[in-house]
């Protein structure tokens, strides 16, 4: 549970809970987000609940995001994204209370239907995103100066860049187009 400051982590690690209701929040960041705030991090890893022996099935509102399992009070989420498969590309519960802003955040638009089961309070430019504009130098420059471009998506400033393999003004690996790509002749 988060009610600090959680800013420039990531994970790329399978995540699972093995839980039937919404008291088991699981996220790539967080589990739960209350009252805390959520800056520049992002998760590429999957996200997902299985069944218990001694509970069933998981609850299908069972809360489970990309970034956060849930989030609710006055919570700030800014500049993350999310490329792993998870419930929701975003947030896997929406609580109740008044001050939730969700800025500047994405996800995949493979690996969840929708970011959330319910728009928070607030959100500013945030949505679902192709690996092509994930892949892009646009994309990690509207992410912030915390990124810098990789394939197939943005990665820290401090980390190794994975370089992107254009061929015919694209990348074979993510679909992001060259930046620089010149104009075919008589165009």
């Amino acid at each position: 549970t988060n009610s600090g400051i959680i800013e420039l982590s990531y994970n790329e690690g399978y995540i699972t809970s093995s839980c039937c209701s919404d008291e088991h929040c699981v996220g790539g960041i967080a589990g739960e987000n209350l009252g805390g705030t959520i800056r520049n991090c992002y998760n590429t890893g999957t996200v997902v609940t299985i069944p218990n022996e001694n509970r069933g099935q998981p609850n299908p509102g069972t809360a489970y995001g990309g970034i956060t399992g849930v989030i609710d009070r006055a919570v700030t989420v800014e500049n993350c994204y999310n490329t792993g498969t998870a419930g929701y590309g975003l947030f896997g519960n929406v609580g109740t209370a008044t001050g939730m802003s969700v800025v500047n955040s994405y996800y995949l638009d493979t690996a969840a239907s929708s970011a959330y089961p319910k728009a928070p309070e607030t959100v500013e430019n945030s949505g679902a995103k192709t690996a092509a504009e994930m892949g892009s130098e646009e994309f990690a420059a509207l992410l912030g100066e915390a990124y810098q471009t990789s394939c197939p998506a943005p990665v820290f400033t401090w980390q190794n860049v994975v370089e992107h393999n254009f061929t015919d003004g694209a990348c074979a690996n993510c679909g992001a187009k060259a930046a620089s790509a010149a104009p075919e002749k008589g165009d």
